[in-house]
């Protein structure tokens, strides 16, 4: 399989890829692959739309969107959230995003990459719960929103 395209998560002023689909439990639960007939951009992003998420305080905005519904027509957030605003509050998501850690061995397999070191961000209905650091597939620390932010973005 194709190594698939990956989201984007900002924090601050650091953007990294991420792993984990947010929008498909609202795609899913809004019927937006058929109601929009989005298609395959090409074989390394069979989902048909690629994502720029924003952690704002702690809570997770798509702040941009880029769906394909054939022939490289794409449409965004404003289509499919039916909205004027730029972004919107993924209130909808509880599940977790993956990040390799700066500076980490990054294997791609697919979808899932495998990675030395890795964050688990927890969401539960777009409000970041925790985020749990691995190594080696073993978690080393938990955090709150609050100490994951004072340890790796202070101000």
């Amino acid at each position: 399989m194709t190594s698939q395209m990956p989201d984007k998560l900002k924090i601050k002023n650091k953007t990294r890829d991420i792993w984990g689909l947010p929008l498909h439990s609202y795609f899913e639960e809004n019927d937006i692959i058929n109601r929009f007939q989005i298609r395959s951009f090409h074989t390394g992003c069979y989902r048909g739309y690629f994502a720029d998420w924003e952690l704002i305080e702690n809570k997770l905005f798509l702040t941009g969107l880029k769906a394909n519904t054939g022939n490289l027509n794409l449409i965004g957030i404003k289509e499919i959230f039916n909205t004027n605003e730029d972004k919107v509050f993924a209130e909808w998501f509880t599940g977790i995003m993956v990040n390799e850690v700066e500076g980490s061995e990054v294997f791609l397999f697919g979808f899932l990459p495998e990675f030395d070191k890795h964050y688990d961000y927890h969401f539960k209905n777009g409000i970041l719960d925790k985020v749990i650091e691995y190594e080696h597939y073993k978690p080393v620390t938990e955090y709150t929103y609050e100490e994951f932010m004072r340890k790796h973005y202070p101000t």
